[in-house]
């Protein structure tokens, strides 16, 4: 069974990819001294991420006009993995105001429903939440140009898309 993981310190939240465009695997990685998780996620993911993350700072930065959260971003440097921990499925995530802290709940992307996923925890602070939005959105904007009639993808080796036939 892949291992669980109970982040309430952490020291680097970010993402990054491995492999060629068109072929690009996409990792969330997080590390608390020496523990480091790399789990995958599709680009969707990502940028789904992203974008909900940033409304959430948003939306927290309007609720606190009065007492504002710090908004420098901390980014993290992303260390390619020789492969996932495990593959990312459901994704929640909470604003905890005692601790002014964003809380992710990730849990395991599992074949089998009597299979028990394995699941990470992660506090995370605005400004490391801050940092992977802006990381992020760098890595999903890297990519393939989408095809200006569908969005699906370039061709990486000709900038062809199968919808013009």
């Amino acid at each position: 069974m892949p291992s669980s993981y109970d982040f309430s310190d952490v020291d680097g939240f970010t993402c990054g990819t491995v492999g060629p465009k068109g072929q690009r695997v996409f990792f969330l990685q997080v590390r608390e001294g020496a523990v480091q998780a790399s789990l995958k996620m599709e680009k969707q993911q990502v940028a789904a991420l992203a974008k909900f993350l940033d409304e959430m700072l948003s939306d927290i930065g309007r609720k606190r006009a009065a007492a504002p959260l710090p908004d420098i971003p901390e980014e993290a440097d992303f260390q390619a993995p020789e492969g996932p921990d495990w593959i990312v499925g459901t994704i929640g995530a909470a604003y905890e105001e005692t601790n002014s802290r964003i809380i992710l709940w990730i849990e395991e992307l599992t074949g089998d429903e009597e299979d028990e996923a394995a699941s990470a925890r992660i506090a995370l602070r605005p400004g490391q939440v801050a940092g992977f939005v802006r990381q992020a959105n760098e890595i999903v904007a890297a990519g393939r140009p989408p095809c200006p009639y569908c969005g699906a993808p370039l061709n990486h080796d000709d900038g062809f898309c199968p919808c013009w036939n």
